[in-house]
């Protein structure tokens, strides 16, 4: 596997404010990350909150600045989503937060765990392969769905929770806004792939109940599944660690999954990023160690797939899967809040 990208929309006008909208949730986590004494958290949320706001400031000021004079300097080309997000997590560190998201995470996992061996069941109902994998990539998206890092999403959480198979069925009909979904079941349902990478973004049901039935069902047909984790958290993201210490609790949800486990054809492996996004030129020599060979890339989720790597080439196939939860970025496209990215780039001929 190789790949070549290049940076994606919206302006960087528009994620600035994104990043400034997300300060408010990030600092009411702060406020309560259990970690901390009460004083000290309170402390510290006063100054992430601060210190990010006041960034975020420069780099508009900036960046009309640059506007108003015409010039498009490197500095504020090379800003965008992942340096924002790079920025905040920095904030977050130099305040003393380190996983805010941490006791969330673990009340979703736990929640999601116990729905896996039901939504293995759904898919083993479905006895022609097109059936089984359209069941499967739906369920991707609506795992997807939960997301703390996004306004929307965040809200819905905290109201009134957010239901996997409420989302599955009532995500918004088709066309979505990349609708590759009948040449992605044709290519799916045709070959037989060797070793595919699978970069995984949330914790809870999107990774137990969307990438890992994706997984499995990638097991199921002989290919060797390499899951691709953050190194460092982030935001309500999955990290390699996290994933690893859940192995034996997915282990006894389903035997599929296990049976990958405990003959390696289904490993974890820390992908080198610490953000909800992924610079592709900076992997861990781990991953690119263990992505030798793959004929298969899926890259799932708004930031890792749709906001810093939807025009990524690669030397095999590649399949980018997020849902928009960012009017934002639903504008740039074209599409709607919630609207579905299901896009499939073959490999090029040789």
């Amino acid at each position: 596997m190789t790949c070549s990208g290049k940076p994606t929309f919206p302006a960087l006008e528009n994620f600035v404010d994104i990043f400034r909208t997300s300060i408010s949730s990030f600092g009411r986590l702060c406020a309560a990350d259990p970690s901390r004494p009460d004083a000290d958290r309170q402390r510290g949320t006063q100054q992430f909150a601060s210190a990010y706001l006041s960034i975020l400031n420069e780099i508009e000021r900036k960046a009309l600045g640059a506007c108003s004079s015409d010039d498009s300097s490197d500095g504020n080309a090379a800003l965008g989503c992942l340096e924002l997000c790079r920025l905040r997590e920095e904030a977050l560190i130099a305040a003393g937060f380190t996983d805010i998201f941490l006791p969330i995470k673990a009340k979703e996992n736990a929640s999601a765990l116990a729905l896996l061996p039901d939504v293995c069941a759904e898919v083993d109902q479905h006895v022609q392969q097109r059936d089984r994998w359209e069941t499967v990539v739906r369920g991707v998206f609506a795992g997807n769905i939960f997301d703390l890092g996004c306004k929307a999403t965040t809200d819905a959480y905290h109201e009134d929770g957010v239901s996997f198979h409420t989302t599955r069925d009532k995500l918004l009909p088709r066309p979505w806004v990349i609708d590759h979904l009948e040449a992605l079941l044709d290519r799916l349902v045709s070959h037989r792939y060797r070793r595919a990478i699978l970069f995984v973004d949330n914790a809870g049901a999107d990774i137990m109940l969307g990438m890992l039935p994706l997984a499995r069902e990638l097991l199921r047909l002989g290919t060797t599944v390499i899951i691709a984790a953050n190194s460092l958290p982030s935001i309500n993201d999955i990290t390699a660690a996290e994933l690893e210490a859940l192995l034996p609790q997915i282990c006894a949800a389903d035997s599929e999954l296990c049976k990958g486990v405990s003959t390696r054809q289904l490993q974890v492996v820390a992908s080198g990023s610490g953000l909800p996004v992924i610079d592709l030129s900076k992997i861990s020599p781990e991953l690119a160690e263990a992505a030798a060979g793959a004929d298969l890339v899926v890259l799932e989720g708004m930031g890792r797939s749709i906001e810093t790597n939807l025009h990524a080439r690669f030397s095999c196939d590649a399949v980018n899967l997020g849902m928009i939860k960012h009017p934002e970025v639903a504008a740039a496209l074209g599409g709607r809040l919630f609207d579905c990215v299901c896009q499939l780039r073959p490999a090029p001929e040789q």
